[in-house]
């Protein structure tokens, strides 16, 4: 064979190989956005869990403290395109760390450590001391010293007589430390 036709079939080879189709391997990974390791969510609020998705797929949503051992999940049948799903914070034990873990075909993910604290609910029977609303109520202070500011307020009595008389007062307000601008001083009047 004369080395013309090797250097031909050569090049015809490269070329055929060059030309090969080859199905690049996903690169892109999805990740998990939110939570992060700032994170601290409590028992019962609802959050949403926020990803980047770089290809379609559906899911399970997991939230747990051991990668390894996932137990049922939260949510399943999750839209991967959506990159964000709304959830209820379970009743988990409080304190130490949770991942929120998502498998979208095979494809397993875990957000960045966060933290689960105790419900927010206030217990204990509530007390009303009073209700009152003075639409066109108007202060002014004077700073007498310091740490003094006097408190002149002008405004719709709601225990007024039905002839709409206004009533005034005056109040001392003893502050801990720095005179009292107009803007605060409305906002501390005591009647």
């Amino acid at each position: 064979m004369s080395s013309f036709m090797r250097l031909f079939i050569a090049a015809l080879s490269t070329a055929a190989v060059a030309h090969a189709s080859v199905t690049p391997a996903r690169r892109d990974v999805y990740k998990i956005t939110y939570p992060n390791s700032e994170t601290v969510w409590n028992v019962g609020e609802t959050h949403n869990v926020t990803w980047y998705a770089p290809y379609g797929g559906t899911g399970y949503l997991f939230i747990t403290s051991d990668t390894t051992n996932l137990g049922s999940p939260l949510l399943s049948d999750i839209n991967a395109d959506a990159e964000s799903v709304t959830i209820t914070v379970p009743a988990l034990a409080t304190g130490g760390s949770y991942y929120v873990v998502m498998d979208f075909d095979s494809t397993v993910v875990a957000s960045a450590p966060f933290g689960i604290g105790e419900s927010a609910t206030v217990s204990g029977t509530p007390h009303q001391i009073s209700t009152v609303w003075w639409p066109s109520a108007t202060a002014t202070t004077t700073a007498t010293s310091a740490a003094t500011a006097t408190v002149a307020a002008a405004a719709k009595s709601t225990t007024s007589s039905t002839n709409g008389a206004l009533s005034c007062s005056t109040r001392t307000v003893h502050l801990l430390g720095g005179a009292l601008s107009a803007a605060v001083a409305a906002m501390v009047v005591l009647f």
